[in-house]
């Protein structure tokens, strides 16, 4: 018995059906290429995140290392900045303070407190809430402000600058900051209390 000869139109779409199917499998195996890439980059692109998260916790924690705190004297009731040479009341607010001298000679200090919440990754921190100098009071950026000065009994003027909310054109802003990371301190309440230092 012989085998049949399939008709001219039968092989005609059997080849259309091949190249159809090659053809189908072209553009899967594109999309599938793209897709990797994609997935590749999304991989690097979160390889990346991860590193520049684990940056921001090393700076942080590298900072509060940074951090001092002013000494206790118990028998006066007093608290003492040591570069500074100056002391404020122990009380409620003065005991959650840090500070970083800023110069050799202890003459700007940046103050911050243990009362901050303020666990949000920012473009402007919140964590500085007072500086202090005995040069003079001018506001260092457009997010601080002079908030007062005190003449110490030995001749120096003690100069306060204060963080407050403020917001640029940039969309800049430590707005944020006065709702959320200073709920439970202000810098307001804080240069009030460097209103009260004495020289030591």
């Amino acid at each position: 018995m012989k085998n049949p000869v399939p008709s001219k139109p039968f092989v005609q779409l059997l080849i259309a059906i091949l190249i159809l199917q090659s053809i189908l499998l072209g553009c899967l195996f594109v999309k599938a290429s793209s897709l990797d890439n994609k997935i590749n980059q999304t991989v690097v692109d979160l390889r990346e995140d991860e590193a520049a998260q684990s940056r921001m916790l090393y700076n942080e924690i590298d900072y509060q290392k940074s951090l001092q705190r002013p000494t206790l004297l118990a028998k006066e009731n007093l608290l003492l900045f040591p570069e500074l040479k100056i002391t404020l009341p122990y009380n409620d607010v003065t005991k959650t303070l840090q500070y970083s001298a800023e110069d050799q000679a202890g003459i700007v200090a940046s103050i911050t407190s243990t009362l901050l919440d303020d666990h949000k990754e920012r473009q402007l921190g919140c964590s500085w809430l007072v500086g202090v100098n005995l040069k003079d009071g001018k506001p260092l950026s457009p997010w601080d402000e002079a908030a007062g000065s005190v003449k110490l009994s030995d001749g120096r003027t003690l100069y306060i600058v204060a963080a407050k909310a403020f917001k640029d054109n940039e969309g800049s802003s430590t707005e944020e900051c006065a709702t959320e990371a200073w709920r439970f301190i202000t810098p307001k309440q804080v240069a009030d209390e460097f209103k009260k230092a004495q020289s030591y």
